[in-house]
């Protein structure tokens, strides 16, 4: 239930600066449609959206399925229905009303879609168990000497070429040491 509480204050934080933004950019009486759509659709969807995410951030380990879509649901659904009736923003159809209830659904979808999608945790993973070492990502474990030869996913041009040869033919050697003859190379 706590995960529940911290899910919704988030999604109520949003909710809050969604509505002062709707506020904020209320279009004027005209009939452009496009301002309609820049200034009340688009920052509905996009706070749906952000409050889809943050509750689907919140309840990823804890809930899964239809309960963490009606969690998700909860507050934008109430701040539709609470819109409506405050008149954030000012809807003079049932088919406006019947759209911000889309848009809602929309939004809350994909904000738990990329909540999915961004929150992944160690278990969904799907890492090869490698030898013990230096901690990588995702928990994964190399020794600080595995030769690039023997990394997973490392190129063929890795794994054939023998560590010591040159990389062309014709390619230089290693560099002389300091002090040598310009000619002088060690054997």
């Amino acid at each position: 239930m706590k995960v529940l509480y911290g899910a919704w204050t988030s999604a109520i934080l949003v909710c809050a600066v969604a509505f002062g933004t709707l506020v904020v950019l209320e279009p004027a009486d005209t009939a452009d449609d496009l301002d309609q759509v820049l200034r009340v659709h688009l920052p509905w969807i996009v706070a749906n959206f952000l409050m889809g995410w943050a509750v689907g951030v919140y309840t990823r380990s804890a809930l899964t399925g239809p309960p963490r879509i009606l969690a998700a649901l909860a507050v934008p659904l109430a701040a539709t229905v609470g819109g409506t009736v405050l008149g954030i923003p000012p809807m003079a159809s049932a088919l406006g009303i019947v759209l911000h209830f889309i848009e809602t659904l929309f939004g809350v979808a994909v904000g738990l879609a990329m909540a999915r999608g961004l929150s992944r945790v160690h278990e969904d993973l799907d890492v090869p168990d490698l030898q013990p070492g230096w901690e990588g990502f995702y928990g994964q474990a190399l020794a600080p000497d595995t030769p690039l030869a023997e990394l997973p996913g490392a190129p063929e041009a890795a794994q054939a070429a023998p560590p010591d040869a040159p990389a062309a033919p014709g390619a230089p050697g290693p560099p002389p040491h300091f002090g040598a003859a310009p000619g002088d190379r060690p054997a």
